[in-house]
């Protein structure tokens, strides 16, 4: 595989440290009040902030302060055309909880802090955005967000942009989704969805149903969703329940990236999520395009999948994920399965979606053949735990080439696997792997058979032990 080598990040033109800072106290923010006025008032004191920022020609800094345990609710802020401003956050930053006050723009509701056609923009600090999505997340299991659900944070066409050091907690939805982006550096964070307020709603909404005392549903609560170019993801602490980082899809239509390409994670750590993710990508009529994707030196506790990537449904266009390499992954009792390579197994709470999740029982799950994957490469891949190894389709118009395995071996719930990989359509070489999935050949309807129906004894063995 073509090593993926990154640009260095310039620092030049990003505002450096100053002693004088756009402070939002100094513009009007109240601390320490949760009510709705509060927080628009403290949503127009940080755009003032931000405004004076922008229009200064030495004084650039945005700064959100921590002094004597401050905490302020805001609503959301919209910002456009920022060059060279660094936005500094100490303190502790509560997203307002009253969803039906939240602006929204007649379809979807805004996200909470959206910076979009700007350059050099470093967001750092030592404090914490927390979402409380507990809400948001149980209205969406009653279909009760009319428009749908906000981020944290949400970028367009932005280059040049550093995000360190802050802590993102309980996003209504993604923690971070970043479009058309070029040349990024996001490190030293982490990003955390609470368990406990998770487990509470999956209890009341019966979703609670594994041994594990883990809830299972969706929530689409992303850590970090990036589509575009020259990204360094590292250092980074995900607890998400969904995609730790999911790389999406980028295309011709989009202004800066024509690909997501170039895109190197390292040195990172998830809990409970779905995985080190290519995807979904859909076929576009400009091109879905992800490619030259690195995840390294990962650990995953608890993942419901680990390595995954995903086409989803369409009919018009195509596109295409290639050089794609996952290294060094200790993988620690997962949940579901340790790789899934395939149709995008996702139900959405208001029943949209493939509903691919319980495949090969339900076997209505359709691979995509307007979706090219090739060059895929999994490298010192070790698991303990998991129920099954893993899934790895494509479609037999279009199937998958020159995948990898090398030094990939995972042990199952007592000390090996009874059944091996469902692969379909795949044409590839294994090293030195333990369960070997059978590249070059497809599972037999009779081994597909085989593996529902232990994976169908699994579950009535968790159902048995919660009853």
């Amino acid at each position: 595989m073509r090593r993926i080598l990154l640009p260095l990040i310039s620092l030049l033109g990003i505002a450096s440290y100053v002693d004088a800072r756009h402070n939002i106290i100094d513009h009007g923010a109240i601390h320490n009040q949760s009510d709705t006025a509060t927080a628009f008032k403290n949503a127009q004191a940080f755009l003032d902030a931000v405004i004076a920022a922008n229009s200064s020609e030495t004084d650039r800094e945005v700064y959100i302060p921590s002094e004597g345990n401050m905490v302020f609710t805001l609503m959301p802020t919209q910002l456009n055309h920022l060059k060279n401003i660094t936005f500094t956050i100490d303190g502790y930053v509560y997203l307002s909880d009253d969803d039906k006050s939240w602006p929204n723009d007649g379809h979807t509701t805004n996200d909470f802090l959206y910076i979009q056609d700007s350059e050099d923009i470093h967001i750092r600090g030592k404090g914490t955005i927390d979402g409380q999505g507990y809400w948001w997340w149980m209205r969406e299991y009653i279909v009760a967000n009319k428009f749908g659900r906000p981020q944290i944070l949400g970028m367009r066409r932005v280059q040049n942009c550093i995000i360190e050091g802050v802590k993102f907690r309980n996003s209504p939805r993604y923690h971070m989704e970043l479009n058309d982006i070029n040349n990024f550096l996001i490190q030293n964070l982490e990003i955390r969805v609470d368990v406990l307020e998770q487990k509470k709603l999956a209890i009341k909404y019966g979703r609670f149903n594994f041994k594990l005392g883990i809830p299972t549903f969706p929530l689409n609560t992303d850590g970090i969703d990036p589509a575009g170019s020259n990204i360094l993801i590292r250092n980074v602490n995900i607890t998400s329940y969904d995609d730790s980082i999911a790389v999406k899809p980028a295309n011709s239509g989009f202004q800066i990236a024509k690909c997501s390409e170039n895109i190197w994670a390292e040195n990172l750590t998830t809990w409970m999520g779905v995985g080190m993710t290519i995807g979904s990508v859909p076929p576009n009529t400009n091109h879905a395009c992800v490619r030259n994707v690195t995840f390294k030196n990962v650990e995953f506790w608890f993942p419901f999948k680990a390595v995954y990537i995903k086409s989803n449904p369409g009919n018009n266009g195509d596109g295409i994920i290639e050089n794609i390499l996952y290294e060094n992954l200790k993988i620690f009792e997962p949940i579901w399965w340790n790789i899934y390579i395939g149709p995008q197994q996702q139900k959405q709470p208001d029943g949209g979606g493939p509903g691919c999740m319980i495949y090969p029982i339900i076997k209505e799950c359709e691979t995509q053949p307007r979706i090219t994957m090739r060059n895929i490469t999994l490298r010192n891949v070790h698991s303990v735990g998991g129920l099954l190894p893993g899934v790895i389709r494509c479609n037999e118009t279009n199937p998958c080439t020159d995948f990898t395995f090398e030094n990939v071996k995972l042990d199952g719930l007592i000390s090996d696997f009874k059944y091996g990989f469902i692969t379909e359509n795949i044409f590839g070489k294994v090293i030195d792997s333990y369960p070997a999935p059978s590249f070059n050949q497809s599972s037999t309807n009779e081994d597909i058979e085989k593996i529902a129906n232990y994976f169908k004894k699994y579950l009535h063995e968790l159902e048995a032990v919660e009853e």
